[in-house]
């Protein structure tokens, strides 16, 4: 009799172990394919012989702006997660016992944190505003 290489139960565990695998090939493949995009154009550019000021000027409508205060709301999520998390640990609900509850207050963590998150940008925009 053959046996199978794999249960039928294996298989979710088995896409659960390929899911983050294949989000960091797609997160490398993403960014070789926006550095050769970046090379093409100022490849281009050089080819067309633009001057210096043009070249840098379309170079720069290309990048985004690096938001100064993505790191703050990062931050300030994940503290939000971890307090919802802590909340949840010494009122002994797990995942398990209770999941709805569990991921209710993961949510409401997730969003007092953005909320934080967004009144302190407020009022640091507020004070670079002023200077």
């Amino acid at each position: 009799m053959i046996t199978s290489l794999f249960l039928y139960s294996d298989v979710p565990a088995i896409l659960a172990m390929l899911i983050p695998i294949v989000a960091i090939v797609m997160v490398f493949l993403m960014t070789i394919k926006k550095n050769n995009g970046d090379r093409d154009v100022r490849k281009m550019l050089i080819e067309k012989g633009i001057d210096k000021e043009t070249a840098g000027a379309i170079l720069k409508e290309n990048k985004k702006e690096k938001d100064p205060y993505a790191t703050l709301r990062t931050g300030l999520l994940l503290i939000g997660i971890g307090i919802a998390a802590a909340c949840c640990h010494l009122g002994g609900v797990t995942p398990r016992n209770d999941h709805m509850f569990y991921w209710l207050m993961i949510a409401l963590g997730c969003g007092a944190g953005l909320l934080v998150s967004f009144i302190v940008e407020t009022l640091l925009r507020r004070k670079d505003q002023e200077k």
